[in-house]
């Protein structure tokens, strides 16, 4: 039967003429807008021949074409295959994309519609621009083959026959619905006897055989072997065979599978950004013109960043998207400013995607999503319900977990519980996001739906993503067709808002999933392309910083970079993309990635300094003899930590000739201090900064004073102590083997052994990783089978024993590879530092760092963003097990009853801890998509940080922190009469378990926001003091809209705050 449906396919166009001679030229596509042509001169391209693109190469293809006067008044299309994908512009207009496939693939869309009732005689000036179908070329470009060459197959101007297309997608369909009644379309990847066991268990036997007739008698009416006059002739009788016999089947659906238009856009992947910019074009163009022509047709999109894309470069098209969405057929969706990872970007990070993609809907569109829709992101944090529900959304949509490796996610339709306990409605799509509209599709949407019982649902959402170009005109014609087709749930082209308004509305005893939804699968994403990762990190930290001083020099009348700030922002967002941080977008991605964040940390950089320069200027440092050095603490809490100040220029000059400096605090107490670099024209001063207040400074001076014998002991006094096999001061006795291994790490304040017996810390291991498939994406639990230590030992040195701090150097060997670590003691912090460089010129291979703690607990505890979660340190279950890799931000915890051991890092994120083994993934080496991924040069630091009592008693927050926002310190301008002593908190709170994480200007203007989290999942009252002067607070969500007004005093407010919740407050 098919084969006559498919022949009788080929009579779709009444009447065709071919296109040959096209005129062709390539250019290079240096970025959106901006072309370059080396050969301005057209050739002639026939049907048949061949041409090749590369990496940003564009070849375009122009025709003048007349209408021929006897296709006046039809339905006339372009049916043309170039190669590659294109945008296809008439008369100077955009119309729709193109896709075609080397190996012939479902996703192939030639068909350009460019009348429904066409004019003869009229001018079409037809231009294409084509290019790499970078989805297809990857395969290629892993072969190490540059190029691809495409062959123009086909150029039609053709007029369509409705009665042979009528006919055509109703048999087709009733075809494609019988084989899903019958089970033969499980056939292909069903063993036969199954599919035969299956086929006498139908209960739709009867149906699926009156389905059957309705086809055949339908058939059996066409004369398909005569001309095509006589086929066409019969065709209508024969379609009136088929609809009667199918309406007359008497069958009532169960269920109702609503249908949404989606495209799937990577912002990027396999291919660079400034391509998405034309993807874009090429998928919103297709949905506009498929809306022109099939009026029920409803699409979805996420992403401002994409609209924001074709609002710059595509204007026109852009109107039109407006007029679409003003009609209510084109729902914006998601609010995220890109599909953003969540394992690895902070919970402000999150917040942020939502703030700037609702604002950027809101103030184009007058509207924003109440969905967070992220169907291919590899995991999600359990921070997430509450920072939904907090930014005015209410529901959460996925598909990703369907791929799960080892265990089902048992629920479709669920509450989400989030790590505050906020409940936010979600649904795991059963189907794929890039659903093609057909019986099997449909059938799959309801038959793999778990929660049948609460709700007769499902969704699905079709449309060919990335190349692909969104949703065909054969899906319409489907869905058409799929409404109340006998045997399958009924359809209905809708919303996905009312998806799941009808769900919330209806659903009964729906299941609660209370835990993050971690993804079995895509484990190397947490450390793939560690120099991003470093980069985002770093980027985070340092805008939040830039903030808190913006804010505070606002006070002293400098003007507050607010666009400055959010373009940074938006840059640091558009590579939480999640192909881009994760590590698994080809090397073009992260060439461009290297460039965004060096602008994203020099502008970063020239905010914080200039706005820390102009708090500084109002501090009284009028009775300063000597450089007045200010050590700024942007943290929430007043803390102790190293220093280290750069100084350059005269600075450096003039201490060059003194050997009688000395350092002082505010009030004139000598400091410790170690000169490094003196006599260059850049040095630094290091030193241990003592209480230094929350979110404030403190002042040192830095001078040269006549010493007597007690104040020349004050440097030599030191409780550290380096060999090249011990390291010791007050609170550690740290011992090395011969391979540079820790032995033994004895624990002063606790007077215990940190490591287990025979155990050893900091062993640094490389295992062979070589996952199944997706190099970038995967580490296999194979890893762990085969592995080898660096204890090639090539140097070990001294590089210093105090006064702030002991140092001990050791360079080890591995392959082509060279590891030099800096082992880190300190005076006041009972912190071990572990500062790495690594010259990584390994492939498939995976570095960690491991440490054997004597510590027994059946689980630990890892920070995720705006909070933390534990998880087992035993295999008890295959849903134990197959966490064996986990993502962590700054930190991850192994506690028992009163002793714990955590490992803290400025830019990691893969952690695994297996009973008594805590293990730091470092690095890895993948090949795919990008063949050289991670070589080079990387520098990061890990700690290890016993504790007396568990996490939270140990302040393993704070000190995460501390590791990755170092104090700062600057050198006044000059010294001079100020407002503010030399010692000051603008803000400080009263409870260790609640952190200040943003300071900020609103974005509409009016006063700054401000922005807590409850780190300890402890409840009860939190006492702001804030120095900044306010006439009123008010608490706001998370999307800075006010709800009500706290009680305030003079210069403090108290609150009330529940485990793990987020506070946002205006001060005004």
């Amino acid at each position: 039967m098919l084969n006559k449906i498919e022949q009788i396919k080929g009579y779709m166009y009444k009447k065709a003429i071919v296109l040959d001679e096209w005129q062709t030229r390539e250019g290079i596509y240096i970025q959106p807008g901006q072309y370059k042509v080396e050969d301005e001169e057209w050739k002639t391209i026939k049907i048949g021949e061949e041409w090749v693109a590369k990496d940003d190469t564009t070849r375009w293809f122009k025709k003048t074409v007349v209408i021929p006067q006897d296709f006046d008044g039809q339905k006339v299309v372009l049916d043309i295959e170039v190669g590659g994908e294109g945008l296809v512009y008439i008369n100077g207009e955009i119309r729709q994309g193109i896709v075609t496939y080397v190996q012939p693939r479902d996703e192939k869309r030639s068909r350009v519609l460019i009348a429904e009732k066409a004019k003869g005689g009229d001018t079409l000036e037809i231009l294409i621009e084509a290019g790499l179908n970078y989805g297809e070329y990857a395969g290629y470009r892993a072969r190490g083959i540059p190029f691809m060459k495409y062959t123009f197959r086909k150029a039609l101007l053709a007029v369509v026959d409705p009665l042979v297309e009528k006919y055509y997608f109703d048999a087709r369909v009733t075809y494609d619905a019988l084989e899903v009644l019958r089970g033969s379309i499980y056939s292909m990847w069903l063993p036969r006897e199954v599919v035969q066991a299956l086929s006498l268990l139908r209960k739709d036997d009867v149906l699926s055989l009156k389905v059957l007739d309705a086809l055949e008698s339908s058939l059996a009416a066409v004369d398909i072997d005569f001309d095509r006059e006589r086929l066409v002739s019969t065709l209508e009788e024969a379609d009136k065979i088929l609809m009667d016999k199918l309406n007359a089947i008497h069958y009532i659906p169960e269920a109702t599978v609503l249908l949404v238009g989606h495209s799937h856009i990577d912002t990027a992947w396999l291919w660079p950004l400034k391509e998405t910019v034309r993807k874009c074009a090429r998928t919103f163009s297709n949905t506009v013109a498929l809306m022109d022509e099939y009026p029920e047709h409803h699409f979805v999109q996420s992403q401002p960043q994409l609209y924001e894309y074709t609002k710059e470069y595509y204007p026109e098209l852009y109107k039109k998207i407006k007029e679409k969405v003003a009609e209510g057929r084109w729902e914006l969706i998601g609010n995220m400013w890109v599909e953003s990872d969540t394992n690895v970007p902070s919970g402000e990070s999150l917040v942020r995607q939502i703030l700037y993609g609702r604002k950027f809907f809101q103030n184009e569109f007058g509207r924003f999503s109440r969905i967070l829709w992220m169907p291919d992101v590899f995991g999600y944090s359990w921070a997430l319900p509450q920072i939904i529900k907090r930014s005015g959304m209410e529901y959460f949509m996925t598909s990703k977990l369907l791929n799960n490796d080892t265990n089902k996610f048992p629920y479709t339709l669920f509450w989400w519980q989030g790590i505050d306990g906020t409940r936010i409605l979600a649904y795991l799509q059963q189907v794929s996001y890039n659903g093609n509209i057909n019986p099997r599709y449909i059938n799959d949407a309801w038959a793999r739906f778990n929660e049948k019982a609460s709700f007769n649902e499902a969704m699905g959402t079709y449309g060919f993503g990335d190349g692909g170009g969104g949703p065909t005109y054969e899906m319409m014609e489907y869905s058409r067709r799929l409404k109340n087709f006998p045997g399958l749930p009924r359809t209905e082209i809708s919303s996905a808002e009312k998806f799941f308004d009808d769900a919330r509305e209806r659903a009964v005893d729906l299941p609660v999933w209370n835990n993050e939804m971690y993804y079995e699968f895509h484990r190397g994403t947490y450390t793939s392309q560690a120099k991003n990762k470093k980069n985002n990190r770093k980027s985070e930290f340092l805008y939040r910083d830039a903030e808190i001083l913006s804010s505070l020099a606002l006070q002293y009348g400098k003007s507050y970079p607010a666009k400055e700030i959010e373009y940074g922002w938006k840059k640091i967002l558009l590579n939480q993309f999640h192909d881009i941080l994760p590590g698994s977008s080809i090397h073009q991605v992260y060439e461009q990635c290297a460039e965004d964040y060096r602008e994203i940390l020099e502008k970063g950089s020239r905010i914080e300094k200039d706005a820390l320069m102009a708090v500084v200027d109002n501090i009284n440092t009028s009775g300063c003899k000597g450089i007045p050095l200010i050590v700024f603490n942007s943290l929430s809490w007043n803390r102790t930590d190293v220093v280290k100040a750069i100084l350059e220029g005269d600075v450096v000059k003039q201490l060059s000739q003194r050997n009688d400096l000395v350092l002082v605090d505010e009030k004139g107490k000598e400091v410790a201090f170690e000169l490094d670099g003196l006599g260059d024209e850049k040095a630094a001063i290091i030193f241990e900064a003592v209480d230094v207040p929350s979110m404030g400074y403190k002042v040192y001076e830095l001078k040269a004073e006549a010493k007597t014998k007690e104040d020349d002991s004050l440097n030599r006094e030191t409780a550290i102590k380096v060999s090249k096999n011990a390291l010791e001061n007050r609170f550690f006795e740290i011992q090395l083997d011969d391979d540079g291994n820790i032995r033994s790490i004895y624990d002063k304040t606790a007077k215990r052994q940190v490591l287990s017996p025979g155990g050893r810390g900091n062993v640094l291991q490389i295992f062979e990783d070589k996952p199944e498939r997706e190099s970038a994406w995967n580490i296999d639990l194979e890893y762990q089978k085969k592995s080898w230590e660096v204890n090639n030992v090539v140097s070990v040195d001294v590089v210093c024993s105090g006064p702030a701090r002991g140092v001990l150097r050791i360079a080890k060997k591995f392959s082509s590879s060279t590891i030099t670590q800096d082992i880190v003691i300190y005076n006041t912090i009972p912190r071990i530092d572990f500062e790495t460089k690594v010259d990584w010129q390994e492939t498939e291979k995976m570095l960690k760092a491991a440490f054997d703690v004597d510590v027994l607990s059946p689980e630990a505890t890892y920070e995720i963003a705006y909070g933390n979660i534990k998880r087992p340190t035993h295999w008890n279950t295959s849903w134990d097990k197959a966490r064996f890799e986990v993502p962590a931000h700054k930190w991850a915890d192994l506690s028992e009853g009163g002793y714990g051991v955590s490992i803290l890092n400025d830019c990691k994120y893969g952690y695994d801890i297996k009973d008594n083994v805590m293990r730091i993934t470092l690095l890895r080496a993948p090949v795919y998509p990008d063949p050289v991924a991670d070589k080079g040069y990387h520098e990061f630091v890990y700690s290890l940080y016993p504790h007396q009592g568990d996490w939270r008693q140990g302040d393993v927050v704070h000190r995460g922190y501390e590791l990755n926002v170092p104090l700062k310190a600057v050198i006044a301008r000059s010294t001079k009469e100020g407002l503010l002593p030399g010692s000051y908190s603008f803000l400080n709170l009263d409870k260790q378990n609640v952190v200040i994480e943003v300071l900020k200007r609103a974005e509409d203007g009016n006063g700054l926001i401000l922005r807590v989290y409850e780190s300890q999942g402890i409840r009860g009252d939190v006492t702001i003091t804030c120095s900044i002067p306010f006439k009123k607070i008010v608490e706001c969500n998370l999307m800075e809209e006010d709800e009500r007004d706290v009680d305030a005093c003079e210069n403090s407010f108290t609150f009330y705050i529940k485990p793990y919740e987020i506070k946002t407050f205006r001060i005004l």
